[in-house]
């Protein structure tokens, strides 16, 4: 997910709002209805690690790109539209994957060490309380 963040809030297009609770919420109803056995969330927003606070629900691994306070920056504008089309965080998230052949055996470990603050200009959060199996056990594909 990615959009304007702020303390617990996700903000999509300026338009619509989800909270750290709501989020937690969603989550909770899923795994009561078996929609999954194990989730990985990823947020790519200023303050992300805070939407995860309420989470609860077994089997959730959470990625943020920005801790409490932090910002998440763009990577790059595109001077034909005028805008910045990409974040720091999914962009170098897609660079780990798009260095990944068919046959790798990278795991997350491997792409949450890949995180880098000075490329960031942020610090990557990860929870992983809630989540039992090692990160160097699950392959990113």
């Amino acid at each position: 997910m990615t959009g304007h963040g702020g303390d617990e809030f996700l903000k999509f297009q300026d338009n619509e709002e989800l909270q750290s609770h709501d989020l937690a919420d969603a989550v909770k109803q899923m795994k009561e209805k078996h929609r999954f056995k194990e989730l990985l969330i990823m947020v790519d927003t200023c303050q992300a690690a805070t939407l995860f606070s309420q989470l609860q629900s077994p089997g959730v691994l959470a990625i943020g790109s920005s801790m409490k306070g932090e910002n998440s920056y763009s990577h790059h504008l595109d001077s034909d539209i005028g805008v910045s089309v990409v974040d720091r965080f999914t962009f170098h998230t897609l660079a780990f994957f798009e260095k990944l052949n068919m046959y790798s055996n990278a795991s997350l470990n491997s792409l949450f060490n890949s995180y880098d603050p000075s490329m960031l200009l942020s610090t990557a959060y990860y929870r992983m309380d809630l989540y039992k199996r090692a990160l160097n056990e699950v392959i990113a594909k």
